[in-house]
């Protein structure tokens, strides 16, 4: 899903324009598309806690509503892995996935989409097609969210990710860029010549009932320090 980042960028007007690609179709799409086509209020009624089980979500959803493509993607990728058309949906995932929390941050979301004062393009290709298209202009800042090293030829079918490839390309950039990565020694040693940042972020969309909420941990690698 689009994330934090992408979303102050749109909502502090950091920039004149926004290009977002991403290899798998249907994230494009939905982001694209599909988020205009969802009815958040009926989306609220299936999240938890008014589904408090996979149950009483499924019989509410099959019973009593036919989902479009948007709502429809919006579920399975809150319930199973990456949004993947296998996997087993569970209360734990309902629970921590699907919950008002996270609805009300793709309301916001599409509320800054539509906005007249964003200028925003949308791309579904190979991201050396988006940096041979851009690489020369030096005024442009680039966020990368590549696959994680550790998942590289994993479930990730549509993303198998050559790390050398990836810092070649990466090189030819005239202007600033941000590679957020999980954190591994094989990718420290790879960028070592660029800033490498140790960070820790809490899932905000989860619901932990109290309990400590779970950390994601990465590296975030510039070509710049902040004072640039």
């Amino acid at each position: 899903m689009i994330k934090l980042k992408h979303y102050y960028r749109l909502n502090q007007q950091l920039c004149n324009k926004v290009v977002f690609n991403d290899l798998h179709t249907s994230l494009i799409e939905f982001w694209q598309y599909g988020i205009h086509l969802i009815e958040l209020d009926y989306l609220k009624k299936l999240a938890y806690h008014n589904s408090k089980t996979i149950n009483e979500l499924k019989e509410k959803m099959f019973d009593d509503y036919c989902l479009n493509f948007g709502e429809e993607f919006l579920i399975k990728n809150a319930l199973t892995f990456n949004g993947e058309e296998w996997g087993t949906w569970t209360d734990k995932k309902l629970q921590q996935n699907f919950n008002v929390n996270k609805l009300l941050r793709i309301q916001n979301v599409r509320r800054l989409l539509v906005d007249p004062k964003n200028n925003i393009e949308f791309y579904n290709l190979d991201y050396k097609n988006i940096i041979n298209k851009y690489y020369m202009d030096k005024n442009i800042v680039w966020y990368l969210d590549p696959p994680y090293f550790y998942n590289e030829g994993g479930v990730y079918k549509h993303s198998k990710m050559n790390f050398y490839e990836l810092k070649d390309n990466i090189l030819n950039i005239k202007g600033k860029w941000i590679l957020s990565i999980d954190n591994s020694e094989f990718i420290k040693d790879l960028f070592k010549e660029f800033n490498i940042n140790e960070f820790k972020w809490v899932y905000s969309s989860t619901n932990c009932h109290n309990k400590k909420p779970k950390l994601g941990q990465e590296l975030i690698i510039t070509n710049f320090k902040e004072c640039d």
